[in-house]
């Protein structure tokens, strides 16, 4: 499973049919709100947001995984590869 932290970025993943979730507070995310899955737990932050993937893949133990994308000056966050057409980029990147 991914988790991303915005609305936009979780439905960039679901239109590609990738299992994702996002918290409704943006980065605020109680770690224990996890814990009925029990399986890798990919974290998939914004630029700049990597602090708070890191973070929060820390309290997740063996769990916790963080993906950092290969952003550009265009492109910012998980939403932003589909809005340049980058689709199999960013697919790649989470593969």
């Amino acid at each position: 499973m991914f988790v991303v932290f915005g609305i936009f970025d979780a439905l960039a993943l679901t239109v590609l049919r990738i299992p994702v979730m996002s918290p409704t507070l943006g980065k605020q995310i109680h770690p224990e709100l996890l814990n009925r899955f029990r399986s890798r737990i990919y974290i998939v932050p914004d630029l700049g947001e990597e602090k708070e993937a890191y973070e929060l893949s820390a309290s997740l133990g063996w769990r916790g995984s963080v993906i950092k994308l290969p952003y550009t000056a265009k492109i910012k966050d998980p939403a932003g590869f589909l809005e340049m057409a980058q689709e199999n980029v960013l697919i790649r990147a989470l593969a």
